[in-house]
């Protein structure tokens, strides 16, 4: 992320601990992409299988599982 700082963004504790969690949430998807790749094949198979996905969420967690599960059903699932 880039550098908080300039005229044009305001600084302050609050700004600094959203900039912190963004960094913290990126890290934590990066290390879920980069842990999560052994137990594809097996989603994949178990959507296969059952035709049949839960997606669980809460605020933007449930807008991606929205997108996710247009994607799956414009699969057939």
């Amino acid at each position: 992320m880039p550098p908080v700082g300039g005229a044009a963004l305001p600084a302050g504790e609050g700004l600094t601990a959203i900039l912190n969690e963004c960094r913290r949430q990126h890290e934590d998807a990066v290390a879920t992409l980069d842990n999560g790749h052994p137990v594809l094949p097996q989603v994949i198979e178990s959507l296969s299988v059952t035709r049949r996905a839960l997606l669980l969420g809460m605020g933007a967690s449930h807008h991606v599982n929205q997108i996710a599960a247009a994607r799956l059903r414009a699969r057939g699932l």
